[in-house]
C-alpha cells in the first residue's frame, strides 16, 4: 500500500494526492491525478516499457483522466485466449479495473454523555462531556480524522474524546482519504461547565443564634458564571422544595429542625454534596408574663394598695426576653426596667403589660386593676354612761365603757389602736375598754386601714373618778349616855334628838343618799325633816341606820351607826 504521512499544526494540513494498491490488488486513484498508460511485454517492472499514445483522442491522453467517480476500466475489445492465442468465444472484452476517487471524506460529530443547554444561541455541557467523530468516503477509504481542540495542533483522532476542561471550548476536525482527498474542516463551538453554582444562605428578620422567630425568613441567593442557575432547593427535616422566595420559618412546626439547601446549574451541577446545612429551633410562643404588687396590698372588691407599694414585672422565655413594656392607664409603651410606683391618685388605676422575647415573639398585653388608697382612716371616741360633764371636763368611773370605732371607705380598716397615757404603749384595740384608776387621763388612739395608711394620732382627755362619796351622820343633841349592845358602847340621845344625814364627793358631787333604820327598805334621803315625820326612831330602844350615798357617776359608799334613844 501507498502511504502518505502528514504533518500535523493547529492549520489544516494538506495532503499530497496519490494512487495506491489495496492488499488485494485493487487499485485506488486521486481523480485529479494525470493518467499515463505504459505497455510492456515482461511482468517485470524494471523491464521495457512504452507509454502508449493515442492517434485518435491525442490531446485526451498523455495525460489522460478519470471521468467517473468510483469504478473505471481501461478494456480491449476482445479477449484472446492466453494459450491459443485466438479470440475467445463467446467473445468478451478484456478488463482492466481501477478506482477513481475525487470526493473527500465526510465528517460527522456527536457531543454525549452531558447535560446540554442553549442560552442566547450559546451552547453549554456539563460534566463527563466525550466527542465522537465518525467519517465515511466512498471509494478509497478513509485514512485518518484530525482534531484540534482549543486552537491547538491538530491530532489524530482514535476514540472518544474528553472534553472536560471548563470554559470556552472550540473544536475543529476533518478527515483525509487514503488517496488524498482532504474534507473541508468543520468547527464547534460551545462551552464546558462543570463547576457547580455557588449558593449563600441569609436569615433576616429576629435570630438569636439558631433560634429563629415568627418573622424570621431564610433567603437562598445563587450565581453560575456560565450556564447559569436553573433551580435551587432546600430541605427542611427532608422534604425537599423548589426555592422561589424567601422562606418564612413559620411555615414549620415549633421546635428543632435539620435545613439543607443546594442549587443546580442548567447543565446539572450541583453543590448539594457540600455539606451545606444547619439546624435551627424554630419558636414561636410568646414570654410569659406576671405582674405582683411589692408591699402594701389587701384584695377585696378591687386589689387596693398604698402610695408606698410598687409594681414587679417579670417574664420568662426559653429563648430569653428582650424586652417587657407596660403603661398606667396608657398603653404599654414604656421599657420595664425596676419595680414601678402607680400614679399619686386616689382611685382606680389600670396597668398594662406585655413581653417581647430575642425572636419577637410578643405575649397579649394583659391587664391589671389596681385601686390605690391613699386616704386613712377615721376614727371617733365615744364614752358610755355613767358620764358626768362639768365645766370642760368630762367625768366618768372605773365601770365606764370607752368605744372606738373608724370607718374606711376604700380598703377598709385594719386595726385600731390606743394607748392611755403618755406612759404607755399602743395596743390593738378590740373591744370596749375601762379605766380604773382614778384621776386624769388621754386616750391616744389611731387607725390603720389595710394598705397600712396609718392616721394621725387623735387623743381625748377624761377624768376617772373611782371614789364615792363621804357621808357624814350629825346629831341635834350632844349624846346623854351610853349604852352597851353585843358588847359594844353607843351612845345615847334623848327622844327629841333630830338626826340628820350629809354626804360630800371630791370630784362629781353627791347626787342621792338613800337610808334604811333597822334593816327596813332603804329609803330616798330628802330631808330631816321628813325622815323624822316617819317617826323611825321615836321608840326608845337601839337603832341601827345603814346611809348609802351615790355620786354622779354611780360611785357608792356606805355608813353604818348604831346608836340609843331614851325614853320619857
Amino acid at each position: 500500500m501507498y502511504v502518505v504521512t502528514n504533518v500535523f499544526s493547529q492549520n489544516q494540513g494538506t495532503e499530497e494526492k496519490v494512487w495506491i494498491v489495496d492488499d488485494d490488488g485493487k487499485m485506488y486513484i486521486n481523480k485529479d491525478l494525470p493518467v499515463y498508460l505504459w505497455l510492456s511485454t515482461s511482468p517485470d517492472e524494471s523491464s521495457k516499457k512504452y507509454r502508449l499514445k493515442s492517434h485518435k483522442t491525442d490531446k485526451f491522453t498523455n495525460p489522460m483522466y478519470f471521468d467517473t467517480e468510483g469504478h473505471n476500466t481501461v478494456h480491449s475489445p476482445f479477449a484472446v485466449d492466453n494459450k491459443t492465442k485466438k479470440i475467445k468465444m463467446p467473445r468478451e472484452d478484456v478488463v482492466f479495473d481501477l478506482w477513481s476517487d475525487g470526493l473527500a471524506p465526510v465528517t460527522s460529530s456527536k457531543l454525549f454523555d452531558a447535560p446540554k443547554y442553549i442560552k442566547s444561541g450559546t451552547i453549554y455541557y456539563g460534566k463527563n462531556l466525550k466527542l465522537n467523530l465518525k467519517s465515511t468516503d466512498a471509494v478509497s477509504g478513509i485514512k485518518e480524522i484530525l482534531l484540534s481542540v482549543n486552537a491547538a495542533a491538530y491530532t489524530a483522532y482514535k476514540s472518544n474524546t474528553d472534553l472536560n476542561k471548563e470554559g470556552n471550548t472550540s473544536i475543529k476536525y476533518y478527515a483525509t482519504d487514503r488517496v488524498g482527498n482532504v474534507e473541508g474542516s468543520h468547527s464547534k463551538s460551545f462551552v464546558v461547565d462543570i463547576t457547580a453554582p455557588i449558593i449563600t444562605k441569609t436569615i433576616t428578620g429576629p435570630q438569636k443564634g439558631n433560634i429563629y422567630g415568627q418573622k424570621t425568613k431564610i433567603v437562598l441567593a445563587s450565581t453560575d458564571n456560565l450556564s447559569g442557575v436553573k433551580k435551587q432547593y432546600y430541605l427542611i427535616d427532608g422534604k425537599r422544595s423548589v426555592y422561589s422566595a424567601p422562606i418564612p420559618v413559620r411555615l414549620v412546626k415549633k421546635g428543632n429542625h435539620k435545613f439543607n439547601y443546594y442549587s443546580v446549574d442548567n447543565v446539572e451541577n450541583d453543590n448539594k454534596d457540600d455539606g451545606r446545612a444547619m439546624d435551627f429551633t424554630y419558636d414561636d410562643v410568646a414570654p410569659t408574663v406576671t405582674a405582683e404588687v411589692v408591699g402594701d396590698q389587701h384584695k377585696s372588691n378591687y386589689l387596693f394598695v398604698s402610695e408606698r407599694s410598687k409594681i414587679k414585672l417579670a417574664a420568662t422565655d426559653e429563648t430569653g426576653v428582650k424586652e417587657i413594656t407596660y403603661g398606667i392607664d396608657t398603653k404599654a409603651t414604656n421599657v420595664y426596667s425596676d419595680q414601678f410606683f402607680l400614679k399619686k391618685q386616689q382611685g382606680i388605676q389600670n396597668i398594662s403589660y406585655k413581653a417581647e422575647d430575642e425572636v419577637d415573639n410578643v405575649s397579649r398585653v394583659h391587664g391589671k386593676q389596681i385601686f390605690l388608697d391613699n386616704k386613712t382612716p377615721v376614727t371617733g371616741i365615744t364614752y358610755k354612761t355613767p358620764q358626768f360633764f362639768n365645766n370642760g371636763t368630762l367625768f366618768i368611773n372605773g365601770n365606764t365603757n370607752i368605744k372606738l370605732y373608724s370607718k374606711d371607705i376604700h380598703s377598709g380598716v385594719k386595726v385600731i389602736e390606743y394607748a392611755i397615757d403618755n406612759n404607755s404603749s399602743f395596743q390593738t384595740y378590740t373591744s370596749e375598754i375601762k379605766i380604773p384608776d382614778e384621776g386624769e387621763h388621754k386616750i391616744y388612739f389611731k387607725s390603720t386601714d389595710n394598705v397600712n395608711n396609718v392616721e394621725v394620732i387623735k387623743e381625748s382627755d377624761c377624768f376617772v373618778d373611782v371614789s364615792s362619796p363621804e357621808i357624814f351622820i350629825k346629831y341635834s343633841i350632844e349624846p346623854i349616855g351610853k349604852e352597851t349592845k353585843d358588847g359594844k358602847s353607843h351612845d345615847v340621845f334623848p327622844k327629841h334628838t333630830k338626826v340628820y344625814f350629809a354626804a360630800t364627793d371630791k370630784w362629781c358631787g353627791t347626787e342621792k343618799i338613800y337610808y334604811s333604820v333597822n334593816g327596813s327598805k332603804k329609803a330616798l334621803y330628802v330631808s330631816t325633816q321628813a325622815f323624822q315625820q316617819r317617826n323611825l326612831i321615836a321608840k326608845k330602844g337601839f337603832y341601827t341606820v345603814v346611809i348609802t350615798a351615790v355620786d354622779k357617776l354611780g360611785n357608792s359608799g356606805e355608813k353604818t351607826e348604831t346608836f340609843f334613844i331614851a325614853g320619857e
